[in-house]
C-alpha cells in the first residue's frame, strides 16, 4: 500500500503538468484516500497484531487453568486419601482402647476401671475423634476454599480476555468493512472517470 501511494504521489507530480484542474483535484482526493486507506490499514494489523497476542495470552492462561486443575483434583485426592486413613486410624484405636476396657486392663499402679471412668474414657475419646475429624474437615474445606478462588480468578481472567478479544474482533471487522467500501468506491470512481 505504501508503494501504491508512493508511486501515486509521483504520478501525481510528473503528470500535474498535464492534467485539468479537475483532474487535479481528482487524483489529489485519491491521494488522501489512498492515505486514508493505508492508515486504516495500519491500525487493522495492529489490531489483528494485538488480537494475536490476546490469544496467546488467552491459550497461557487457558494452560495455567489446566494446571491449577489438575493440581487441585490431586490435593483433592490426596486429602480425601489422608481423611480416610484418619478414620481408619481412629476406628483401630477405638477398637483397641475398647477391647483394652473389655478386658478391664488395669491402668494405674494397678486399679481398675470404674464403670464411670470407663464412660469418661469413652467420652474423652468420642470428643477427640470428633476433634481430629473436624480439625481435618476444617483444613480440608479451607484448602478447597483457597483453591476455588484461584480457579474462580482464573475463569474471570479468561472471561475478560475472551471479551476483550470479542471487542477487538469487531474493531477489525469494522476497519475491514471501511476499507472495504473505500476500496470499491474508489475502484468505482476510476471506472466512471472520464
Amino acid at each position: 500500500m505504501k508503494e501504491t501511494a508512493a508511486s501515486f504521489s509521483s504520478f501525481l507530480s510528473f503528470s500535474s503538468q498535464n492534467l485539468r484542474n479537475e483532474e487535479q483535484v481528482a487524483i489529489i482526493q485519491a491521494s488522501t484516500v489512498l492515505s486514508l486507506a493505508e492508515r486504516w490499514i495500519q491500525q487493522i494489523e495492529g489490531a489483528e497484531a494485538a488480537l494475536h497476542q490476546k490469544m496467546m495470552e488467552l491459550e497461557s492462561d487457558m494452560e495455567q487453568f489446566c494446571k491449577i486443575k489438575g493440581y487441585l483434583e490431586e490435593e483433592l485426592d490426596y486429602r480425601k486419601q489422608a481423611l480416610d486413613q484418619a478414620y481408619m486410624r481412629i476406628q483401630e484405636l477405638e477398637a483397641t482402647l475398647y477391647n483394652a476396657l473389655q478386658q478391664e486392663t488395669v491402668i494405674k499402679f494397678g486399679e481398675l476401671l470404674t464403670e464411670k471412668q470407663q464412660e469418661e474414657l469413652r467420652t474423652a475419646v468420642e470428643k477427640l475423634r470428633r476433634q481430629m475429624l473436624r480439625k481435618s474437615r476444617e483444613y480440608d474445606c479451607q484448602i478447597l476454599q483457597e483453591r476455588m478462588e484461584l480457579l474462580q480468578q482464573a475463569h474471570q481472567r479468561i472471561r475478560d480476555l475472551e471479551d476483550k478479544t470479542d471487542i477487538q474482533k469487531r474493531q477489525i471487522k469494522d476497519l475491514e468493512e471501511k476499507f472495504l467500501f473505500l476500496f470499491l468506491f474508489f475502484s468505482l470512481a476510476f471506472i466512471l472517470w472520464p
